[in-house]
């Protein structure tokens, strides 16, 4: 785990993990590589998960769920990057996560998460 800000290099990753429920610990195992950022689609949250539920050291999580039996948006980030959730850039018609980040000598980055499930 890292504890201070990257100043040479940030690592992100996605994956589509069709409910995150029951796979936290998978999702450790995957941050435990020195991943700053993991998108994550298909989370199959909804209100009664609440964030402690999927909570995982050392990150926080952004979520925008669906329902429990699909669909829904999530990103965790390591704790000591600063970020923030984009309203402005949200859309009602598509799930959609869009985050500000703030790193070291660089201008802030903006990552979206989406999921789209085909009609």
């Amino acid at each position: 785990m890292l504890n201070k800000l990257p100043s040479k290099g940030f690592k992100l990753a996605h994956i589509n993990i069709c409910s995150l429920r029951n796979k936290v610990s998978e999702i450790e195992e995957i941050l435990s590589c020195g991943i700053h950022l993991l998108a994550i689609s298909e989370t199959h949250l909804d209100d009664t998960f609440n964030d402690a539920a999927v909570d995982i050291d050392g990150y926080r999580i952004f979520r925008k769920d669906r329902n429990a039996y699909g669909g829904g948006v999530a990103v965790y980030i390591q704790k000591q990057i600063p970020a923030k959730v984009r309203y402005d850039l949200m859309s009602a018609d598509i799930e959609v996560l869009w985050l500000q980040i703030h790193l070291p000598h660089l201008k802030p980055l903006l990552v979206r998460c989406c999921y789209q499930m085909q009609t």
